[in-house]
């Protein structure tokens, strides 16, 4: 059965992966494939992050998409570029999955509205999958995005 986070709040999701046992280097391109629920004109802003032992979060890669159409419990591919990291045994990665990420990105407006100009609206409704037949998933490696349209194997 899957896990569905749904929020109309800025945040939408914290995905926290266990801790790793050993030094484990992270290599390739990052994407974010998303299953999501999610109307048109919304704006999906991802983190991906180094977790301490203690608490302390450090950004490893962040990327964003603007929804043009309805996002209807499929795919919506987010682009994290390209990575070279080592995660520390004992550290953690954790994900977030927001709706807004300002002051570094203009707030999300109402449909239709000039961001620049319009006081935001009402909050819109986003639903994550995660788990079941087809959950959202982070991949990192030496494939391009274009890649990740095609099913997984």
């Amino acid at each position: 059965m899957p896990t569905i986070f749904r929020t109309d709040n800025p945040r939408v999701a914290e995905l926290p992966a266990p801790a790793c046992d050993h030094d484990t280097d992270l290599v390739g391109t990052a994407n974010l494939l998303l299953s999501l629920t999610a109307p048109a004109g919304a704006n999906v802003h991802t983190r991906l992050l180094d977790v301490t032992p203690d608490g302390g979060a450090y950004l490893i890669a962040y990327g964003q998409a603007h929804l043009d159409v309805e996002a209807r419990g499929g795919h919506v591919i987010i682009d994290l570029q390209s990575i070279a990291y080592r995660l520390r045994a004992g550290h953690r990665l954790a994900l977030d999955v927001m709706s807004s990420d300002f002051p570094h990105y203009v707030p999300e407006a109402p449909p239709g509205a000039d961001p620049w100009g319009a006081l935001p609206g009402e909050p819109a409704t986003r639903e994550v999958i995660v788990g079941g037949p087809a959950p959202s998933r982070l991949r990192i490696g030496p494939w391009h995005i274009d890649d990740l349209r095609e099913p997984a194997p």
